[in-house]
């Protein structure tokens, strides 16, 4: 790290001593920071995890739905393909609208590690 003539050295023991001492710099991050974080990165958080598989299996659900709606299908089973598509577009409504509000909220420096080290 840093400049030609100021290096700092530091080693893989170091950085795990920090981390289970704690020592790591704490960033501050707003609401839509970390609504934007955790629908973008699942491995930020459990919630966020949550959230990933949730929108994995509706694209499955959504796919599956079309597919099986395509078919000669009648009655209940019409029906029931009619509201998983519906509800899989409210969800990636949702998800891209939350993600276009909060994404300006976000400086892309906010991703690049020697940024939030050096503002921490």
């Amino acid at each position: 790290f840093g400049s030609r003539q100021n290096k700092f050295k530091m080693t893989w023991a170091d950085v795990r001593l920090s981390i289970e001492e704690g020592l790591l710099p704490m960033v501050p991050l707003s609401c839509p920071q970390i609504i934007f974080l955790t629908m973008e990165d699942f491995t930020s958080s459990r919630t966020a995890m949550l959230y990933y598989i949730v929108l994995n299996l509706a694209i499955v659900a959504n796919i599956g739905s079309i597919v099986l709606s395509s078919l000669e299908t009648k009655g209940y089973f019409a029906d029931n393909f009619k509201i998983v598509s519906e509800l899989c577009v409210y969800l990636f409504v949702f998800d891209y609208s939350m993600k276009a509000l909060c994404v300006t909220s976000c400086p892309i420096a906010l991703f690049d590690e020697a940024w939030l080290i050096a503002t921490a």
